[in-house]
């Protein structure tokens, strides 16, 4: 069950886009069919916007899950490059921490028997 925290969060997310989703189709459908000195139009911004806003946060949210993607792949490659041979490369070495490299500082350090 969800603490009051998480569900008071999850409310204000559901909030959140509702507002959001309520804000863009009054400004991409309704706004294009009323008057442009109605005062109505005061509260969006000009209607180019429309297209650049969503076109600028898929780009963000593309690279993002791009990032995180080649992250998590760069960690399984590592893992199973360090698990399958004693070699440890560089890059696995910034992305996931070599056991190898950890087993032999143990053994230096006298902490592993």
């Amino acid at each position: 069950m969800a603490t009051g925290v998480d569900q008071a969060a999850g409310m204000s997310l559901v909030v959140f886009s509702l507002v959001l989703f309520t804000y863009y189709s009054v400004w991409v459908i309704i706004l294009p069919f009323v008057d442009s000195d109605h005062f109505l139009h005061k509260y969006f911004l000009p209607r180019e916007y429309s297209v650049i806003l969503p076109g600028i946060a898929a780009v963000i949210l593309l690279i993002c899950i791009g990032q995180s993607t080649m992250r998590t792949a760069g960690q399984v490659i590592c893992l199973s490059n360090s698990m399958n041979t004693n070699a440890c490369y560089p890059l696995c070495r910034s992305l996931h921490r070599c056991h190898h490299v950890e087993e032999s500082q143990a053994k230096k350090s006298g902490l592993m028997l």
